[in-house]
């Protein structure tokens, strides 16, 4: 939507010669934006007054960038005011504090007119969200809290009353010049993420992603017919301290746009993040949120893997007598081209259905992070209900023990452990399990032996993988020794 450029000028002619251009936005993952518009400026010689109120309500001041686009004009702002105070009824009621004004209610389906005299307003500078209930207001049946009615204004207050937010710049130019000048901000208020959504048949680990970029506008504006890019990567933003409050516009209903068609949406390393960009112009409400699809791929492997990251050998009581341990159900992805991805995937939330007849049932929902291509992506949905794990420390010794199995040391302290794993696998088909044991830390470790191979993921972590036929149970040991 295209609308006229107004100018306030006190010495020095500045008349628009253009209309405002199309919006370009670049959403973050952390709730903020860069805004783009272009504009035309006619400056005269001298001092050049300006006001622009084409700008969200969540803007950032500080982040203000005014130039020229060609790069031949140099645009001198002496000055610049921001206000985003505009008129409300709070506003206005404290206007009238003192005065007279006319409140509209209804009996019986009867319109009535009350006078009353402001006493209080209730309405705080500062603080952009009103009620009315702490008004005080005194009509001829006395004094009481809250509005008699609706309000009725005569006016809209005096003449400093905005309608919505503004910047007004005080620009010296050198000369006369036309130039064809962009404004660039940052605003809160707009956010995006990923969300991916996993298709698996009833008996089968292959199937179809699909993924949703999710946008949401609750930055006070509309955005009509924008180009929209995001970035995907965690980029630092010093969180300003705002004259608003940062929940203002989420109180309000939030719309949901139809999913729309799928675009192509594209993507590049930008920087050191992910840059996407949407290849058509869009239109975002204020309070809307609106979903474009940027994956599809059928034919992909997902693999099931069952975990036990157990607790830290320094919680495990030696006189307990077993720890029943947690089971956990982790996806795998191979994010590589011969997988039918191979992209970056933004981090997000991860859900995962099955099939189940003709209908599909949801079987997990995760979050991952950002993950580049060729990389794992790595996921959990739940607990095993057919696994079960037991661990118990079967043999502890120390220097200050004595054991005729073990050797004493006196030169430095030390602690040997045996630790069991009791494994049951009740499912009707085999199944993996893989144990993540995390040894005691601020220990060095030596694993003096183990009935199963394992592998030192790093100093305080071991990996030991014990396949399980149906209805089988193991016995897993491992032997570890602790010097400090």
């Amino acid at each position: 939507m295209k609308k006229l450029l107004s100018f306030v000028l006190l010495n020095a002619t500045a008349v628009t010669s253009g209309l405002y251009a199309q919006t370009s936005l670049t959403i973050y993952n952390g709730n903020f934006a860069v805004i783009r518009n272009s504009l035309e400026l006619d400056l005269k010689e001298g001092i050049n007054n300006v006001t622009y109120n084409d700008i969200s309500y969540q803007l950032e001041p500080e982040s203000v960038i005014l130039r020229d686009k060609a790069g031949k004009q140099s645009l001198n702002i002496l000055e610049q005011s921001y206000r985003n105070d505009p008129v409300s009824e709070g506003l206005l009621l404290k206007q009238f504090e003192g005065k007279e004004l006319t409140f509209q209610t209804t009996e019986k389906d009867t319109p009535i007119l009350i006078t009353g005299k402001v006493i209080r307003s209730g309405y705080v500078m500062g603080r952009n969200w009103y009620n009315g209930s702490e008004a005080i207001i005194q009509t001829e049946k006395g004094i009481q809290f809250g509005l008699p009615g609706q309000v009725l204004f005569p006016n809209l207050g005096n003449d400093g009353n905005i309608l919505k937010p503004e910047l007004r710049w005080k620009l010296q130019s050198d000369t006369t010049a036309k130039v064809n000048a962009e404004i660039g901000y940052i605003s809160y208020g707009l956010s995006w993420k990923a969300d991916y959504n996993i298709t698996l048949p009833e008996k089968s680990d292959t199937g179809s992603v699909s993924a949703w970029i999710t946008m949401s506008n609750t930055s006070g504006r509309a955005y009509e017919n924008a180009t929209v890019s995001f970035i995907a990567g965690d980029v630092n933003k010093q969180r300003q301290r705002l004259q608003y409050d940062e929940n203002d516009y989420s109180k309000s209903e939030i719309m949901y746009a139809p999913m729309a068609a799928r675009l192509a949406v594209t993507q590049k390393a930008f920087d050191e993040f992910h840059y996407y960009n949407l290849p058509n112009a869009i239109t975002l409400l204020n309070n809307e949120t609106k979903q474009i699809e940027f994956i599809r791929a059928d034919g992909v492997k997902v693999n099931t893997v069952y975990e036990v990251n157990s607790a830290s050998s320094d919680s495990r009581n030696q006189n307990e007598e077993k720890r029943i341990e947690t089971v956990s159900i982790l996806r795998k992805i191979n994010n590589k081209e011969e997988n039918h991805l191979g992209m970056p995937f933004p981090g997000g939330n991860i859900r995962l259905y099955r099939e189940n007849g003709t209908q599909l049932e949801f079987v997990g929902e995760s979050n991952i992070n950002h993950t580049p291509k060729n990389e794992e992506i790595k996921f959990y949905t739940g607990k095993a209900f057919d696994l079960i794990a037991e661990s118990r420390i079967k043999e502890f010794a120390s220097d200050s023990t004595t054991s005729s199995s073990l050797i004493k040391v006196k030169s430095q302290p030390w602690i040997q452990e045996t630790i069991e794993f009791t494994l049951k696998n009740r499912k009707n088909e085999a199944a993996t399990v893989e144990l993540r044991e995390n040894l005691r830390s601020n220990r060095k470790a030596q694993i003096k032996s183990s009935t199963v191979p394992y592998e030192s993921v790093n100093a305080s972590q071991i990996l030991m993988k014990v396949d399980l036929k149906p209805d089988e149970e193991k016995t897993v040991e491992y032997i570890v020794y602790y010097t400090w």
